[in-house]
């Protein structure tokens, strides 16, 4: 299972609630088809309660929820040229579940 298909699973089991993920979890379905999600702060909220980053804290993003500074981090992950499926590789389920 790719990087990315395990996050939104993930988001999933832990909250985020779409309708239009349906079609998502039947086979078939391309991943410019739900592009959307990425941008869509829910997800980002429910997956941040099932993920942890090992990247550093930082300072002055003390201020920010995780969820709003690593949907920050893949927009700019995005913007230097690198795919979506390496920034969901970089991710680390938690373990204090």
């Amino acid at each position: 299972m790719k990087a990315i298909e395990q996050a939104v699973r993930n988001a999933i089991f832990a909250g985020f609630d779409r309708y239009e993920l349906g079609n998502f979890l039947r086979a078939g379905i391309e991943w410019d088809e739900i592009s959307w999600l990425f941008f869509e702060p829910s997800f980002w909220q429910a997956l941040f309660k099932e993920y942890k980053t090992g990247r550093p804290f930082n300072i002055h993003a003390r201020t920010k929820p995780q969820w709003l500074n690593e949907m920050h981090n893949f927009i700019d992950h995005l913007a230097e040229g690198k795919d979506a499926e390496s920034f969901f590789s970089s991710l680390t389920p938690n373990a204090e579940k």
